[in-house]
């Protein structure tokens, strides 16, 4: 009878193998680290990003589990842009998985999804830290995207209220946009792209911001409905933008 159940368990356990994408390889904590669900290299993208990647990254309940497929997740919680900095500067620091993650896929888009972390007035200045990996690991493709909306939530207090948010989103939008020319010249790389995130989940009904939690349980991290639309929406962007070259 035991040895019934034994096989019972372990034939279940292989099927979950054959749904949900292993981790071929994990580093650091529950915190801060690198998870790689890549199948097939050559579609793979490397997210960088805080809670907001972390936690689908890790918990399946975040995401339905095929979206994590040929994903490369490099995650700080509570992280801001300056965790990728080229030195240690903190406990949250990240740096050293992001360098990893690039150097393990040296052709894979790159999609920063950092800043809603003490996102006050010198967030600007940090994207510093996106224009230097741009410069010096030019073989990636960037994309920067906006950060995603949040909602009067319990952890929603001081500059996570979604007018700061919208105020950032406009700056990353002027450097990244309007000024782009500007960037590519410092940066030398001309593969830079922009993926409003924001406005899709706002348009589309999936978040809605400083109204009520339709997509998140606390007004910052995403329920499964939201993670799915994003990473359906960012990966089509990735992907279209670099078929059509522009």
């Amino acid at each position: 009878m035991k040895q019934h159940r034994f096989l019972f368990v372990l034939l279940f356990v292989m099927m979950l193998g054959l749904i949900i994408p292993a981790s071929k390889s994990y580093a650091g904590s529950t915190d801060t680290g690198l998870r790689d669900y890549v199948q097939n290299k050559k579609d793979a993208i490397i997210l960088v990003g805080d809670s907001r990647v972390m936690l689908p990254a890790l918990k399946s309940s975040r995401i339905s589990s095929g979206k994590r497929k040929n994903y490369v997740f490099v995650f700080s919680n509570g992280g801001d842009i300056s965790v990728i900095s080229e030195k240690k500067s903190s406990s949250q620091w990240i740096g050293n998985y992001f360098l990893k993650a690039l150097k393990k896929y040296p052709y894979a888009p790159v999609v920063f999804c950092l800043g809603v972390n003490k996102n006050n007035a010198a967030n600007i200045n940090r994207t510093k830290w996106y224009d230097y990996y741009i410069k010096k690991y030019p073989t990636h493709s960037y994309f920067i995207q906006t950060v995603g909306p949040t909602e009067p939530g319990k952890l929603v207090k001081g500059n996570y209220k979604n007018k700061y948010v919208t105020a950032f989103n406009k700056q990353l939008k002027e450097k990244y946009v309007t000024g782009i020319e500007k960037v590519k010249k410092k940066t030398g790389n001309d593969n830079i792209y922009f993926i409003d995130a924001y406005s899709y989940l706002v348009k589309n009904g999936y978040a809605s911001p400083g109204k009520k939690l339709l997509g998140t349980g606390d007004g910052i991290h995403y329920r499964r409905r939201a993670n799915d639309a994003w990473y359906a929406f960012m990966r089509k962007s990735v992907t279209k933008t670099l078929k059509s070259g522009q």
